[in-house]
C-alpha cells in the first residue's frame, strides 16, 4: 500500500509539473506574441534542456519558479500590483528566489507592489506558526545568515555564483578536494563582486 500511495503522489506531481509547463509556457508565448518558427524553436530548446529533466527526476521546485516568474512578468507588464506582489512573495517563500526582482521594484518605487509582497510573506509566516512554530523560523533565519560560511556550498550540486567561485578557488578536504586554484580570497570576494556587478 505505501508503494501505491507513493506512485499516486509521483503521478500527481508529474501531472502538476506538466500543467505548469504547458500552461505558463503557452501563456508566456502569448505575452511575447511569438509566432511560427520562434514557437517551434523555443519548444524544441525547452524539450532538450537538461535541467528540466533534472527537475522531473529530482522533484525540484524550479518548474514552479518558472510558472511564478511568468505570473510576475504578466503582473509587471499589466501593472497588476497585487498579482506581481503575490508572485514575488511566493518565490521568496518557496525558494528564496527572485530577490533581485524585489530590488528592481524598489528602484522603480512601486511601493504598492512591495507592500503587497511584504504583507503576503508576513501573512504566510503567521498562518504557518500553528504547524511550524516560531522556533522553526528562528532556525531558518539563522541558517540563511550562516550558509555562506558552510564548506558544502562549494559542491557543484549548488548552482549559484557563490558555489561556482567556491568550487573553483576554495579547498575543502571533504567537499572540494581539487579546486582549480586554492585561493580563499578569490572564493570569498568574487561572489560579492559579481553580485554587485549584477545589481548594478
Amino acid at each position: 500500500m505505501p508503494d501505491l500511495i507513493t506512485l499516486h503522489q509521483e503521478s500527481f506531481g508529474l501531472c502538476l509539473i506538466l500543467v505548469i509547463i504547458i500552461g505558463t509556457g503557452g501563456w508566456l508565448l502569448k505575452q511575447l506574441n511569438l509566432k511560427g518558427i520562434w514557437i517551434v524553436g523555443l519548444a524544441a530548446f525547452f524539450l532538450v534542456f537538461q535541467p528540466m529533466y533534472a527537475n522531473f527526476h529530482e522533484g525540484q521546485a524550479y518548474i514552479l519558479m518558472f510558472g511564478l516568474l511568468v505570473v510576475a512578468y504578466y503582473g509587471y507588464r499589466q501593472e497588476n500590483e497585487i498579482l506581481l506582489g503575490i508572485a514575488l512573495a511566493s518565490m521568496l517563500i518557496l525558494k528564496m528566489a527572485g530577490i533581485l526582482l524585489w530590488l528592481l521594484i524598489f528602484v522603480q518605487r512601486r511601493w504598492k507592489v512591495l507592500g503587497y509582497s511584504i504583507a503576503f510573506v508576513i501573512g504566510f509566516v503567521l498562518l504557518s506558526l500553528p504547524w511550524m512554530g516560531l522556533e522553526s523560523w528562528k532556525i531558518f533565519g539563522q541558517f540563511i545568515f550562516e550558509i555562506t560560511s558552510q564548506p558544502w556550498v562549494s559542491v557543484t550540486a549548488y548552482q549559484t555564483h557563490l558555489s561556482f567561485f567556491r568550487h573553483l578557488f576554495t579547498f575543502d578536504a571533504q567537499w572540494n578536494p581539487s579546486p582549480i586554484l586554492i585561493s580563499p580570497v578569490l572564493g570569498n570576494w568574487l561572489p560579492k563582486i559579481t553580485f554587485i556587478i549584477m545589481l548594478g
